[in-house]
């Protein structure tokens, strides 16, 4: 397990205790949530699923990795009620977290209660219970990059927005993963149509981590919706070495590019992507 990522004592550091003894519990959790804001699959640690689950191995009973990894699941899943697997882990969840409610901290349990609304179908209140948290805990980015997720599948703009410009200004620079919230606040700017700011802060994100996924996909939308077509083109392939190990969203850029393309009328360039890049992931 790599030394850079945060242990027991890490966390509790932080003002963020995690209830479990394994370091490696802890340490997988934050290479977990390191790869979800990064969008990418860490090769060392044999990708992204295999982090995921590993921490839960590590330690059967550690409620917030049993979040993170019922959430994620309810995340990819189009109709939640048919994925017994689904429901199934949530009730091991929610029996868990019966069994250690003494143990645990108030910011554990409203992790748990989020999922349990989740489960439920009532986004708009595991959102909020997300921002109760934020509220207290204002570094939690498990609770920042969920919300923020789910805002955006539920088509709240604003909120987007907001809800990274609530914490952004109650972080220190010296916090891990500090620099992706400027390309999450990015991307919430552009879907309330403030390009120039968004584009500032996702040069920003990127100023300090150039292999920012979302960062990238922030600057695909402000060219986007400011009909930008070349300067669209050309920052996507002068980015491409930086981005293309951005797993989970690489087939996206190209997407975002195949739709400059098309604007230019470049028709084969489009076929192009759409077969070699984009339908292929």
């Amino acid at each position: 397990m790599h030394t850079n990522f945060r242990d027991c004592d890490a966390w509790r550091k932080e003002k963020l205790p995690l209830y479990t003894q394994s370091n490696d519990a802890c340490k997988l959790y934050d290479a977990t949530l390191t790869q979800l804001v990064g969008f990418y699959d860490n090769k060392e640690l044999n990708g992204f699923m295999s982090t995921l689950n590993g921490m839960v191995e590590a330690d059967p009973s550690f409620v917030m990795g049993h979040c993170m990894r019922a959430a994620l699941n309810m995340f990819g899943s189009a109709d939640i009620q048919f994925l017994p697997a689904v429901q199934q882990e949530t009730q091991q969840l929610f029996e868990l977290a019966h069994k250690l409610r003494g143990e645990l901290s108030e910011r554990e349990l409203m992790h748990m209660r989020a999922v349990e609304l989740m489960a439920k179908g009532d986004l708009p209140r595991a959102c909020l219970t997300w921002e109760q948290i934020l509220a207290l805990h204002p570094t939690d980015m498990h609770a920042i990059k969920f919300a923020h997720t789910m805002y955006f599948y539920l088509g709240h703009k604003a909120q987007t927005r907001d809800s990274i410009a609530r914490v952004l200004p109650r972080w220190s620079t010296s916090t891990p993963l500090y620099s992706y919230l400027h390309g999450m606040y990015a991307f919430g700017l552009t879907q309330a149509n403030e390009l120039d700011k968004a584009e500032k802060s996702a040069l920003r994100a990127l100023e300090m981590n150039r292999r920012d996924g979302w960062a990238t996909h922030a600057i695909c939308h402000v060219n986007e919706y400011g009909g930008r077509v070349e300067s669209g083109l050309k920052f996507l392939y002068a980015t491409e070495p930086d981005w293309t190990h951005c797993d989970f969203i690489s087939s996206h850029h190209y997407w975002h590019g195949a739709l400059f393309h098309l604007e230019r009328g470049e028709y084969e360039r489009v076929i192009e992507l759409l077969n070699k890049q984009i339908m292929l992931k």
